[in-house]
């Protein structure tokens, strides 16, 4: 059995909109902090989102720097209110391909860390291609929830994008010949 087994091959981050908030330097990035965010949309009023999850950190390491995100729920992503918080962003992320590792238990930013480098360890014993440079943390439970918790480490898969290119080049110019006999 591939240690690989361990790990969800490809599952595809959500699609949307997700509210972020940058460098943070925390010790511990393991739990958010339980509430709302307080977003004010244009009209003027302040509306308060719930915490969604996942909660997902983008972490580089050898940096203190960390990003934090939250899904913004269904029903604002149309039309997010806007951050009251300066340093508080939405930005879209696009869909990809990523490995995911999961563990249960409390996670510290040490089990995080260490459940990422088994992670590249097992992809890199697998000769799958993958962002080295990053990975992220997702938490799905409370911090008031203290048992069958969830967490998970991703790695982004590389994608061959030349290969890529040079395959659907391969097979537009071949249908294109077949097209002139």
């Amino acid at each position: 059995m591939s240690d690989l087994s361990l790990c969800l091959f490809f599952q595809l981050t959500p699609l949307g909109l997700w509210c972020g908030h940058d460098q943070i330097p925390k010790k511990d990035i393991a739990v958010p902090k339980p509430g709302v965010a307080s977003m004010e949309p244009s009209r003027g009023c302040e509306t308060k989102i719930e915490m969604t999850v996942p909660v997902t950190c983008r972490v580089q390491p050898g940096t203190t720097e960390y990003k934090v995100s939250f899904f913004v729920p269904t029903k604002h992503q149309n039309s997010p209110p806007e951050p009251t918080d300066p340093d508080v962003f939405i930005e879209e992320r696009k869909g990809a391909a990523i490995f995911v590792r999961s563990f249960g238990g409390f996670a510290s930013a040490e089990k995080f860390s260490k459940e990422a480098k088994e992670l590249a360890d097992t992809l890199k014993k697998e000769g799958q291609p993958f962002h080295s440079d990053f990975y992220y943390t997702a938490g799905y439970n409370s911090p008031f929830r203290l048992f069958n918790r969830h967490n998970e480490v991703w790695y982004f898969k590389k994608e061959e994008i030349e290969g890529l290119w040079l395959q659907m080049a391969k097979n537009f110019l071949g249908k294109i010949g077949k097209l002139l006999v």
